[in-house]
C-alpha cells in the first residue's frame, strides 16, 4: 500500500519514525485490509501530482489535506472529510501587510496545482508565483523574493513551527554571500561567537545540522574565514549535498578534495533532488562520484513540504543512524556543504 503522509497531522523523530493522526488513519487502513498496520510504503509527492499519482497507479491512497473539488471528484474518490482547514496568507513579522488588499502588485507564492493557486489568481492585483511546494515558497520568502506565502492554515502553521532564532543564528536580508550580506546590513560576523552559538545549541538539541550556505569556500568574513574553516573549528562530520545532473562530477569531487585537504571527516554524498526516473547521465554521475571520490553516495528525492513527516519519508533510505552513530564530538552532529 502506497500513501502520502499528511502535512500537518504527522510528525517524525530524527531517525524517521512517523506518527500523527493521518499516519494513524493509514495504519488502520492497512490493518483492516492486510491485518498488519505496518504494511505501508510512504511516498512523497508534489502537490500538483497527487491526482496524477493515483491515476497512474503509482499510489493507492493519498492521505493528505486535500480540498474536495468537482474537477477532482471526476478523477478520484474522496473519503469523508476529517480535517477542516482554511486558506491563509503568511508574511514576515516585520511586514506592514494586515489584509489581502495590502498585497496588490506584490508577489505571492503558493504550490502549483493547488486550490490556493486558483483562489489567488481570481484576486485582482496579485502577482501569483507558483512553485512545486510550500517549502520552495518559504525559501523565496526568506530571501525576500516574494512578499507572502499562501496555503491552508494547518500547512503554514506546520511550516513555521519554531522560532527563526533557534534555527538561524544570523539572518540577513540580501541573498548574497554571507560576508557581503553582513556588510550591506551594516553588521559583521564574528566566527568565535558563531562557533560558540552552534556548540551551545548542540548541547541542547537532539541534532544540529549546519548548512554550508553555498559551499565550503564561501567566505563568512571579509578577511577570508570560510565555511570550511567553520566546519573545521566545529569538528563536525560532513555530508555533501550535490545536484545529480550535468557538471556535478567536477563540483562534487572538488568539494571532496577541499574538505579532505582540511582534515574534515566526510561521511557521504547525497545527490538531490533525485528524480523518480533518473537519466543515464544521472545514474552514471552517481557511480562515477562514488568510484573516483572513494565515498558513499546516496540520493534524496524532492520534498514537497518542510514537515517532519515529509522529510523523514524522503530520507528513509539515507543511513542517518549510521552517520549519527559515528559522530564523536557531540552526538549527533552534521555539517552540510553545497557545491554549486
Amino acid at each position: 500500500m502506497w500513501t502520502r503522509a499528511s502535512t500537518a497531522s504527522a510528525t517524525a523523530s530524527i531517525t524517521g519514525g512517523l506518527e500523527g493522526s493521518d499516519i494513524d488513519v493509514v495504519r488502520q487502513i492497512a490493518a483492516a485490509i492486510f491485518g498488519d498496520p505496518n504494511r505501508v510504503q510512504f511516498v512523497v509527492l508534489d502537490i500538483a501530482d497527487r491526482v496524477g499519482a493515483i491515476e497512474r497507479g503509482q499510489v493507492d491512497l493519498v492521505v493528505n489535506n486535500f480540498t474536495v473539488t468537482c474537477e477532482r471528484q471526476r478523477k478520484v474518490e474522496f473519503s469523508t472529510a476529517y480535517l477542516a482547514a482554511s486558506q491563509r496568507v503568511l508574511v514576515p513579522t516585520d511586514s506592514k501587510v494586515t489584509e489581502i488588499g495590502n498585497l496588490t502588485g506584490a508577489r505571492v507564492c503558493t504550490s502549483s496545482g493547488s486550490t490556493t493557486e486558483t483562489v489567488l489568481r481570481a484576486m485582482p492585483g496579485l502577482d501569483v508565483v507558483t512553485l512545486p511546494g510550500i517549502p520552495d515558497c518559504m525559501v523565496e520568502l526568506q530571501r525576500g523574493r516574494v512578499a507572502a506565502v499562501s496555503s491552508d492554515d494547518v500547512i503554514l502553521a506546520d511550516a513555521t513551527d519554531g522560532s527563526p532564532e533557534r534555527v538561524t543564528a544570523l539572518r540577513f536580508e540580501a541573498p548574497d554571500s554571507p560576508h557581503l550580506a553582513a556588510e550591506l546590513a551594516g553588521r559583521s560576523i564574528d566566527p568565535l561567537e558563531l562557533v560558540d552559538h552552534i556548540r551551545a545549541r548542540a548541547h541542547e538539541e537532539e541534532a544540529v545540522i549546519v548548512e554550508g550556505v553555498g559551499g565550503l569556500l564561501v567566505p563568512l568574513t571579509r578577511d577570508g574565514y570560510t565555511v570550511r574553516d567553520l566546519a573545521r573549528d566545529l569538528g563536525f562530520p560532513l555530508v555533501i549535498a550535490a545536484r545529480p545532473g550535468l557538471g556535478t562530477i567536477s563540483h562534487t569531487l572538488l568539494t571532496l578534495e577541499a574538505a579532505r585537504s582540511a582534515g574534515l571527516d566526510v561521511r557521504g554524498v547525497v545527490l538531490t533532488p533525485w528524480p523518480q526516473a533518473p537519466s543515464v547521465v544521472e545514474r552514471s554521475n552517481l557511480r562515477t562520484i562514488a568510484a573516483l571520490g572513494a565515498v558513499d553516495v546516496h540520493t534524496l528525492p524532492v520534498v514537497s513540504l518542510p514537515t517532519c513527516a515529509h522529510l523523514a519519508a524522503a530520507a528513509a533510505r539515507l543511513p542517518v543512524e549510521r552517520w549519527l552513530a559515528q559522530a564523536d564530538v557531540f552526538r549527533p552532529l552534521s555539517a552540510l556543504a553545497w557545491p554549486r
